[in-house]
């Protein structure tokens, strides 16, 4: 008492209304349910009764069985037109009934993923059924180019791309899906079969909803793949932001309390400090800071000052309003100048110069230099905490280090800045 091809194959056969051949299953399909209902009652308390654990997993896949209106939803969409004959005189093929029911039903499920599979099996019983109409004489003008856009979906949803974009299946599948609408125009436009410009504007919007469909498995894959790609790019951003976050906090602290192992109260202060500094990293909603460029370079020397007892000599010029790219900046500029402290020697210069749309700060020391290249790889200081922090928000770094002459690290930072007159420490 459904439409399904039996039903359609009979009424086509024997030239009858399909809604004849699904009334005269009625009575026995209510006969049966309710003989069903009957002996299901009967022998429902013989036996040993059945607990979850003797099923095993399949208690976990009723779990995932979808609601029930959705379930209904593709019958019943399909019954709504082919109702549309009887009711309101308008004639939609069986054909094209069913496919846009079962599309709805498994758009309505959530088994979009699974469409290919469905459009597969459907184009497997449709192809007996459509033969079975056409050697019994049935008119071919829309079996053959239907099968044909059919197919071109079931193409569309098939992953045959190597490289998971579904582009190969996708272009296929457009192909045969505009081969069974030309097929289509063609039988209807020809001499001899007769013109409907109606059926042809029609055949056009069907057409456009097949590319449609055999377009979104390959836009679906493109935007799971850059959901993937950004994914990957933000863990791997977070993860570098740690690194250097890391080497600039935990690993120099460790490397203060080294230096000051025997003062108990040094090292006591240093390794609460860091707790503190730690803590708040880790547990506090990481925002951008409220320091501008200026502020933040002549707060950051004072403090490198003050840790390694150097003097850092500060020229800044303009102003920058806060923001990732000059957190980000000042990060990169304290693990230069604590470099600079650490490795280099007096005198030690900090000089900032701030634009409409560049900043750019300048540290120099004037230490022995040393050879870029050289830098063993799990030496993080200038590799993640100055190079990485600087690139991950779009700028440059240089380094020039010349025997002799010492080292300059330079850095340029591309933003919209809002320039104000300079300051000099």
């Amino acid at each position: 008492m459904s439409p399904n091809p039996n039903a359609i194959a009979a009424a086509e056969a024997f030239n009858l209304p399909l809604t004849s051949i699904i009334a005269v299953g009625v009575i026995p399909a209510v006969t049966a349910l309710i003989v069903t209902s009957l002996l299901a009652k009967r022998l429902s308390m013989r036996g040993t009764e059945i607990t979850e654990a003797d099923i095993g997993g399949e208690a976990a896949q009723h779990k995932d069985l979808p609601p029930l209106w959705a379930a209904l939803s593709g019958p019943v969409v399909t019954i709504a037109i082919l109702l549309l004959r009887p009711i309101a005189g308008i004639t939609i093929d069986p054909l094209i009934a069913l496919p846009v029911g079962g599309i709805v039903g498994a758009i309505a499920m959530g088994k979009t993923r699974d469409m290919g599979h469905y459009f597969n099996a459907g184009l497997a019983k449709m192809s007996g059924v459509a033969m079975l109409l056409v050697g019994t004489g049935a008119d071919s003008q829309l079996i053959i180019p239907l099968l044909l856009g059919l197919a071109g979906i079931a193409l569309a949803w098939m992953n045959l791309s190597p490289n998971g974009t579904q582009l190969l299946s996708m272009l296929g599948g457009i192909a045969l899906i505009f081969m069974g609408w030309a097929i289509y125009v063609s039988n209807v436009t020809y001499v001899g079969w007769g013109t409907s410009p109606r059926r042809i504007m029609l055949s056009g919007f069907i057409m456009i909803a097949c590319i449609v469909l055999a377009v979104m498995p390959w836009a679906n894959a493109m935007l799971q793949r850059l959901s993937r790609e950004q994914a990957l790019k933000e863990r791997e951003e977070e993860r570098a932001d740690m690194t250097a976050h890391l080497h600039d906090g935990v690993l120099q602290t460790l490397a203060l309390i080294q230096l000051h192992s025997e003062d108990p109260a040094t090292v006591f202060t240093l390794a609460r400090g860091q707790e503190r500094e730690l803590r708040e990293w880790l547990y506090q909603e990481r925002s951008t800071s409220d320091r501008s460029v200026s502020a933040g370079l002549k707060q950051i020397a004072a403090e490198v000052e003050d840790e390694h007892g150097k003097p850092i000599e500060v020229v800044t010029v303009g102003d920058a309003h806060p923001s990732a790219q000059t957190d980000a900046l000042l990060d990169a500029t304290r693990q230069a100048l604590v470099n600079a402290v650490t490795h280099g020697s007096e005198p030690i210069s900090l000089y900032c110069e701030a634009t409409d749309t560049t900043v750019e700060v300048f540290v120099r020391d004037h230490g022995e230099g040393f050879d870029i290249d050289a830098i063993p790889p799990d030496r993080l200081g200038i590799r993640e905490s100055i190079i990485g922090r600087i690139k991950r928000r779009g700028g440059t770094v240089e380094i020039v280090s010349r025997a002799g002459w010492g080292t300059e690290v330079r850095m340029h930072m591309p933003i919209a800045l809002k320039s104000t007159q300079g300051e000099h420490r």
